[in-house]
């Protein structure tokens, strides 16, 4: 009897920090400790990778470009004002109104190493990245692609790291404490939460995508220590608390939750993004007679896969405005191809379970001087099927002509079929003989009148090679040089 009233004595001592009286087993110990100490070194490892690879060209560093262009087509008005409340949700204003939060929820709860852990974990996690930045001292994308302006270093990035220990520690909190049913939500929303700050620090143009991939690392290094320090204690489950005492503490966390939604809703709607200094952009004039001797002295002969390796050589040029490239395709038949998106991947797979026809289906994105195809067209065969048609995939070169229009280069190839590839959506399979598809598209658009003079210019000469998907193809390495009316 008196040992059982010192149990007791000694399991209401310890209630009041909000531990159990329970301590965890020698095993559970080792086994939270190895699952923690493995989750902070592999990412530690990821996060050194990165920072090896910034000091050279490496794959990871060529796709950085490639895939910061690529996002930013999907730029629009609403989406962009998503990306900016993202942001906004990692700037340290929101991280500060969301940590005091959090602590005031704490605190409620007599948690106390919880409020250390999370003071620590911010305050000497924003003096690592600052030490990282200088250190590193990474460029900043270029800031004409950008939606706002930050002159601090680029890797790694402030926000993501910021964002990754705050929110994956206050998930850490809810899924330890929180009814079962609320658990598993309020990790996939921490998650959900993270991946979307980082995405808007690469959609808004101010850091790279490896800067977001190593702040993910680094943060999750810090986040599975801290973790692994405070699952040795166990918290007092919530099935333990009275009734009563558990509605309290519902009303308490939902009264603070909407307190810093507030505050989140303020910083959003009075502290606007910082502009970036714009300057303007001087397009170098080309004669259209010296076209074909100097379009390819600075500029890539060939596209490009997401890491830069070369592809398909150029094999059709155009001189005219955006406009004039556009009617010249429709007047030839041509279909302008769908933007990339969910209607478009929900058409696209409807088209093709059924096998009916998709005129206007996306094109997989083809890069050419680090930058995406600005316009894609199609043209279906006589067999009107998704499965084949004639696509042809263009790039405004950055240069004009004499007479104030653009010049364009495009590669041009037929679609024969799916294929199954390596990626996670089927992607057509090539014709190899290019230069076919290369006049296919000459005399189709000469046919309907487009074309006002044409030439032929050199590009490699003869060769073979593979595209992204692994197809093989040929040419003479010649293209078509089309002046449009």
């Amino acid at each position: 009897m008196v040992r059982k009233k010192k149990e007791e004595k000694s399991g209401r001592g310890n209630s009041g920090t909000g531990a159990a009286s329970v301590g965890l087993s020698r095993e559970a110990v080792i086994a939270r400790v190895a699952i923690g100490l493995a989750a902070a070194t592999l990412c530690s490892v990821l996060f050194a990778r990165i920072v090896t690879d910034l000091g050279d060209n490496s794959a990871l560093i060529r796709t950085d470009l490639r895939i910061s262009n690529l996002v930013q087509t999907f730029r629009t008005p609403g989406f962009t004002r998503v990306m900016v409340f993202a942001t906004d949700l990692g700037r340290w204003q929101g991280i500060l109104a969301g940590a005091i939060a959090v602590a005031l929820a704490l605190a409620l709860q007599r948690r106390k190493t919880e409020i250390a852990a999370l003071a620590l974990m911010l305050g000497f996690g924003q003096g690592a990245v600052w030490l990282a930045k200088t250190l590193i001292h990474r460029s900043r994308p270029e800031p004409g692609n950008a939606l706002t302006f930050e002159s601090s270093f680029s890797f790694p990035s402030g926000h993501t790291f910021i964002a990754t220990v705050f929110y994956g520690l206050a998930g850490y909190v809810l899924f330890r404490t929180a009814r079962r049913r609320v658990r598993v939500l309020a990790a996939l929303a921490s998650l959900a939460v993270v991946m979307l700050i980082g995405f808007s620090r690469v959609y808004l143009g101010v850091h790279w995508p490896s800067d977001v991939l190593g702040s993910l690392a680094a943060g999750a290094v810090w986040l599975a220590l801290t973790v692994t320090s405070l699952s040795l204690r166990e918290p007092r489950s919530f099935a333990e608390e009275p009734r009563a005492a558990r509605r309290a503490r519902d009303w308490q966390d939902l009264l603070i939750a909407a307190a810093w939604a507030v505050t989140v809703g303020i910083l959003y709607s009075s502290i606007p993004l910082r502009q970036p200094h714009t300057t303007a952009l001087v397009t170098p004039i080309v004669s259209e007679h010296d076209v074909p001797a100097q379009l390819f002295l600075a500029l890539p002969k060939t596209s490009e896969d997401i890491s830069g390796r070369p592809m398909e050589p150029i094999n059709l040029v155009f001189i005219g405005t955006e406009d004039e490239v556009r009617a010249a395709f429709v007047r030839a038949g041509w279909i302008s191809a769908d933007p990339l998106g969910w209607r478009a991947l929900r058409r696209e797979v409807v088209a093709m379970t059924r096998r009916s026809p998709y005129a206007a289906q996306p094109g997989t994105p083809t890069f050419w001087n680090g930058r995406p195809n600005r316009l894609t067209f199609e043209k279906p065969t006589a067999a009107n099927s998704i499965r084949e048609r004639h696509h042809i995939h263009l790039w405004n070169s950055g240069l004009d002509s004499d007479a104030g229009r653009h010049i364009w280069v495009a590669t041009a190839h037929f679609d024969k079929g799916f294929e199954r590839t390596s990626m996670p959506v089927p992607v057509h399979a090539i014709d190899p003989d290019i230069d076919q598809q290369r006049e296919y598209v000459r005399k189709s658009l000469t046919s309907a009148g487009a074309v006002r003079a044409e030439a032929r210019l050199t590009v490699t000469g003869a060769q073979k090679g593979r595209n992204f998907a692994g197809d093989h193809f040929f040419t003479d390495g010649t293209a078509c040089l089309l002046v449009l009316r």
